[in-house]
């Protein structure tokens, strides 16, 4: 997950690692150069229901005034693509 709100691109991005299902979202401790997976949490990480709810932690206002503003049906078309596809998986 990288909040990127400009449509300039990113040189170096600093990227945070998700663990995500339908009833849980953590930020994993592994990073992208990891060599192998771990299910092991990032300190000071809260359970979280929802990834909403997970990314008002730590996203600026701006993002979360981006998030708010989103059509019901854009974010219900969304999760239920990378639910179904299951995009976000470690590889």
């Amino acid at each position: 997950l990288k909040e990127h709100l400009s449509e300039k691109p990113i040189q170096k991005p600093n990227w945070t690692l998700l663990m995500f299902s339908g009833d849980r979202a953590q930020r994993l401790k592994i990073n992208e150069n990891s060599e192998t997976f771990s299910e092991a949490l990032k300190e000071e990480t809260e359970f979280h229901s929802t990834l909403y709810h997970m990314v008002k932690d730590f996203a600026s206002q701006k993002a979360m005034e981006k998030v708010r503003s989103s059509s019901c049906q854009l974010i219900d078309s969304v999760c239920y693509m990378l639910l179904s596809t299951r995009v976000l998986s470690y590889s």
